[in-house]
């Protein structure tokens, strides 16, 4: 008792709170999750960007093909379309 225990709330642009970390959870593993919560946005946005820049690779069989389905996949996963 008295010890203060961290946790993390994340809000959006409107101030709609999005998530909150785990206060079970020790703090540095909160503040990293915090951290990447907030920047999910921006990461996903990117990744969409990145994979439209591949999207030519969409058969190919080397790295830029696998880095296009690999994105497609994460993509699908962010936005709840993953089967």
């Amino acid at each position: 008792m008295g010890d203060d225990i961290p946790a993390f709330e994340i809000f959006d642009a409107e101030g709609n709170k999005v998530f909150d970390t785990n206060e079970d959870t020790p703090g540095e593993l909160q503040e990293a999750n915090a951290r990447l919560g907030s920047a999910a946005p921006k990461l996903l946005k990117a990744l969409v960007r990145c994979a439209e820049l591949l999207a030519d690779h969409d058969d190919s069989e080397g790295e830029e093909g696998e880095a296009y389905r690999d994105a497609l996949a994460a993509i699908a996963e962010a936005t709840g379309r993953a089967e």
